[in-house]
């Protein structure tokens, strides 16, 4: 059985080559052949070096490799006073959700707009979000250590809505403007703050403290939680509004999910 659940190829294969790897791996590769000579037939062994592609379990390890050779790899989240962290591997328990399209024929089974990874929070930890597929982009983490108005749900809803994959999830959160005319996006405001906040305000508190009942009543599908092995890349993160800010929460894109061992 294949422990990996989800894995972004595309954005392994581009990181491992960013970073200088290698996508292939050398195997000397046995021929044997007749070998005739004047005292008889023999048995002639040759070697040739032959490259094979590497398997997805392979492009997993050679890229975890790569981001701790190059210091940008943590084993741990980052809080609100530290901007630091690109790259995590992660051990958590979590549910895998998936957000159905919006459909008007009741009589077919929608299909996936998206999915998604949801760790709840802990004593000392908020909710971790991992979006499958579309991720990875160049762009910086954005710490939100100076906002209070930060939670999963507006990131979650803003880049599911930005990479035109919003789902049912549409009908459930408005895409209404800021309701301040002078909102401006700069380095201190990033879009999913401008712009998404006070849509998801009214449910950011369910959502934290029972995510799953809100996503049912959502109509999406939800697994049982598993103990998972996450790689993934930081995108946003923050003091959680819903818990007055005691607790910090995350939003990143899913490079690797793995069962745990």
């Amino acid at each position: 059985m294949s422990r990996i659940y989800f894995a972004d190829e595309p954005a392994i294969d581009r990181m491992i080559a960013e970073h200088k790897g290698a996508l292939e791996r050398l195997r000397p590769e046995r021929k044997k052949g007749l070998d005739i000579s004047l005292t008889g037939l023999g048995v002639k062994v040759e070697e040739q070096d032959k490259y094979l592609p590497l398997t997805l379990p392979e492009k997993i390890k050679v890229l975890r490799n790569l981001l701790q050779v190059d210091r940008v790899l943590s084993k741990g989240r980052p809080n609100a006073r530290n901007d630091s962290t690109m790259y995590v591997q992660e051990r958590v328990h979590a549910i895998r959700v998936v957000v159905p399209e919006q459909t008007t024929d009741p009589s077919k089974p929608p299909k996936p707009a998206f999915s998604f990874w949801l760790s709840p929070a802990t004593d000392a930890l908020g909710q971790l979000c991992l979006m499958e597929g579309n991720g990875s982009d160049a762009a910086n983490p954005f710490n939100y250590a100076a906002a209070s108005t930060y939670t999963t749900l507006q990131s979650l809803v803003h880049f599911a809505r930005e990479q035109g994959r919003i789902g049912a999830l549409g009908s459930r959160v408005a895409n209404e403007p800021p309701p301040n005319p002078h909102a401006q996006i700069n380095e201190t405001h990033p879009p999913s703050l401008v712009k998404q906040f006070h849509n998801v305000e009214p449910f950011a508190y369910d959502f934290f403290q029972d995510p799953e009942r809100v996503l049912q009543g959502w109509g999406c599908e939800i697994s049982s939680g598993v103990k998972i092995d996450a790689l993934y890349q930081v995108r946003e993160y923050g003091p959680e509004a819903a818990t007055d800010w005691k607790l910090v929460s995350m939003f990143a894109y899913a490079l690797a999910v793995e069962r745990a061992a």
